[in-house]
């Protein structure tokens, strides 16, 4: 037997998730502005350098796109009519300065690989399109070691020479920490020592930010907020609309093995839900183990036999259904232990 209020929330708790599904279907179908802010982070030339053959396998495989598959996406976002925009035209735009498209979408990059630089930027000039780089000034020793020779990180000359042909240059803290196992002091340095030297590298203001390894809390906002940032993005999915928290933009991590046609289905309400579901789930794994230790575990998920039987984009789906079918199965077994009342 269980009581009253395990009976509640056996029903309440299917319902409370349905009616979220349906907030988040109505906000993406029917938002009069849809700004998608794609993420990226490190590019290969082809599938040989990042596992598929006897080479050693990549810690971040999952977020590893090829120069071809980024060619495709690029060129499906083009030849489908949506414009890429620089973020600081979406700020004039979302204020009323400039006209703002009903789709758009705004490229960024993570970390500051100079694989972004070789392999990217080649493609967005071949298509007159900008994107965003967020930079950790001064990477962390495990930062150095995940892509150890892989790649590497862009020099200060680097920088400037992206800023030069017209890219917007972001934060990504100095050395790419997690936020959370940091004091207020150390937050805060991370936060303006960043600001303050990508600015004079490349001569120009750093008014955009992003949280590094979704390691950020409410109250970093609060900070990024006090250091002078403008906007901030993380780890929150969806598409962004006129009513976003400028401080929570939310993006959409493109993954290895997106092509052209299935990044513009992902972009879709339907494809967008699924990415806010997902999301959440990794939100709450991270809540639980902390991101350190849920980043071990999707990783090695990821590298474990599912993905090549099913592939990452369906890997991600099934897990994260399982992982959803699972938490209500903990919630229902906990209530249904619970002592009869009546």
């Amino acid at each position: 037997m269980v009581t009253a209020l395990g009976w509640l929330t056996l029903v309440a708790l299917p319902l409370a998730a349905a009616a979220l599904l349906a907030w988040w279907w109505q906000q993406e179908r029917h938002a009069s502005v849809r700004t998608a802010i794609l993420c990226y982070h490190r590019l290969v030339v082809d599938d040989r350098a990042i596992g598929n053959s006897a080479a050693p396998a990549d810690d971040e495989q999952g977020w590893v796109v090829t120069q071809a598959e980024f060619r495709s996406q690029i060129a499906a976002l083009v030849g489908a009519g949506i414009p890429i925009v620089d973020l600081d035209a979406w700020l004039a735009a979302r204020s009323g300065r400039e006209p703002m498209a009903r789709r758009s979408v705004i490229l960024t990059f993570d970390d500051g690989y100079t694989s972004a630089l070789e392999l990217a930027v080649p493609v967005l000039q071949q298509y007159g399109a900008k994107a965003v780089f967020y930079i950790a000034v001064a990477p962390d020793a495990e930062s150095h070691e995940k892509i150890a020779g892989r790649d590497s990180f862009l020099s200060a000359d680097q920088i400037a020479e992206l800023h030069r042909a017209g890219h917007t240059i972001g934060s990504h803290t100095m050395t790419h920490c997690l936020l959370r196992e940091l004091d207020a002091e150390a937050v805060d340095w991370q936060l303006r020592e960043s600001k303050s030297r990508l600015a004079k590298m490349v001569g120009a203001p750093v008014d955009h930010f992003c949280i590094p390894r979704a390691g950020g809390l409410p109250r970093h906002r609060r900070a990024i907020a006090a250091a002078g940032y403008l906007t901030a993005t993380g780890n929150a999915k969806g598409t962004a609309d006129l009513g976003h928290d400028l401080l929570r933009l939310p993006r959409h991590t493109v993954v290895r093995g997106t092509s052209g046609a299935r990044l513009l289905r992902d972009l879709a309400p339907a494809g967008q839900v699924r990415a806010r579901c997902a999301g959440e789930l990794r939100r709450l794994a991270s809540a639980l183990l902390g991101p350190r230790l849920a980043y071990g575990v999707r990783q090695r998920l990821y590298h474990s036999p599912a993905r090549h039987l099913l592939g990452p984009q369906q890997l991600a789906t099934t897990l994260s259904f399982l992982g959803a079918l699972w938490l209500l199965a903990a919630v229902a077994f906990v209530i249904w232990q619970l002592p009869c009342q009546c």
